[in-house]
């Protein structure tokens, strides 16, 4: 597939070289562009690393304790787990 640019488009003049551009102007020129590039693939790499693991890490669920280190919220929780876990059953499998 070729993409051609018409004189109507304004992302031609844009991407066009200057007309009066020197052999090391060029250069520098593409070695920014290629710089660039790669910078842009990292990102794009890093992103859909994180894509993954969101969709792995989907059904996690996360819980902020809020209160005195010492008022045993964290030891509650861990009593509560049973509970928790058969009412997200029983949730999820009225989902379906």
């Amino acid at each position: 597939m070729t993409i051609s640019f018409g004189d109507d488009d304004p992302f031609a003049a844009m991407l066009a070289p200057p007309p009066n551009e020197t052999a090391s102007e060029r250069a520098a020129r593409l070695a920014r562009e290629a710089e660039a590039k790669r910078v842009n693939d990292e990102i794009e790499a890093q992103l859909k690393l994180d894509r993954m693991t969101f969709k792995k890490q989907k059904d996690t669920v996360r819980v902020l304790l809020l209160g005195q280190s010492e008022s045993g919220a964290s030891l509650n929780v861990l009593l509560q787990m049973p509970v928790l876990t058969r009412l997200r059953r029983q949730v999820h499998n009225t989902e379906k």
